[in-house]
């Protein structure tokens, strides 16, 4: 049984309260060279070059969760999706961590190991802990500005306001990190051949990537209301539907463009 993945970083900003928070991981299962279709269990740990578990999903090594598996590909939420919280500490103190996935499709075979496991990515897992030494500095740093503040002003004189969270934007990401955020499109719109006034036509198109933002056009102009993965034309006209189609698919990190479509659309046919 084949296995691979993707390990990635979603979210704008990265705070030191929310280092913890859940961490979107992509992986691709098949089996016997087969991209795997449909409901599977899994089961997710994070251990050490010497097996030591340092986390898993549940409270036992066979706790599992339900995904869903479309042609190979699966998401979840490490640490979410009812799963045990990742220790803000887990990449401050392993700079070597690898993860370990098991997988039950349901034949009877129990859970199997999706070998060999994976190291963490250098770059995302550097991310992590250098934000959250950073963030621990900038806290500890402000707690005692904000100590010796206090001696020296009346209560209330400091405002929230005046207290900023340390964060990294998106602008300080580099390309490595980025190209794993941006949206990947898998399957491009196509138009069928030639359409006739009065048919219905549907463009759909299908993208990889989290909070994702979809925007049809026709002709390089944005269609108002054609924001989801496909767009359905009812009552088709010559007139006002026929010229080339194309989907732009966003998040905060960056945007991909189908190739254009052309739609060609005919009058009523003869006999």
């Amino acid at each position: 049984m084949k296995f691979l993945f993707l390990l990635s970083l979603f979210g704008g900003t990265f705070l030191m309260a929310v280092v913890s928070t859940p961490i979107p991981y992509s992986g691709k299962v098949s089996v016997d060279g087969i991209n795997y279709h449909g409901e599977a269990h899994f089961a997710f740990s994070i251990q050490d070059g010497t097996g030591s578990v340092h986390w898993r999903n549940g409270e036992s090594a066979n706790s599992t969760i339900l995904v869903k598996v479309q042609n190979g590909r699966y998401s979840v939420l490490l640490g979410g999706q009812g799963m045990k919280a990742l220790s803000p500490q887990l990449f401050l103190n392993h700079s070597i961590l690898f993860l370990h996935v098991r997988f039950d499709n349901g034949d009877g075979q129990g859970l199997r190991h999706l070998g060999p496991d994976q190291r963490i990515h250098s770059t995302p897992h550097s991310l992590v802990a250098e934000v959250a030494k950073s963030a621990l500095s900038s806290e500890t740093a402000k707690s005692a500005q904000v100590a010796d503040t206090a001696k020296a002003v009346e209560a209330g004189a400091i405002t929230s306001q005046m207290i900023q969270s340390s964060s990294i934007t998106t602008a300080q990401l580099n390309e490595q990190i980025l190209k794993y955020l941006k949206p990947e499109i898998t399957h491009a719109p196509q138009a069928p051949g030639l359409v006739f006034d009065g048919q219905t036509v549907t463009l759909h198109s299908r993208a990889e990537g989290k909070y994702l933002n979809y925007q049809w056009y026709k002709n390089d102009q944005p269609i108002a209301g054609a924001t989801g993965d496909r767009y359905v034309i009812e009552d088709i006209n010559k007139t006002l539907h026929d010229g080339n189609y194309s989907l732009v698919v966003s998040n905060d990190f960056g945007s991909v463009t189908t190739q254009p479509t052309q739609l060609r659309v005919e009058g009523t046919p003869t006999s």
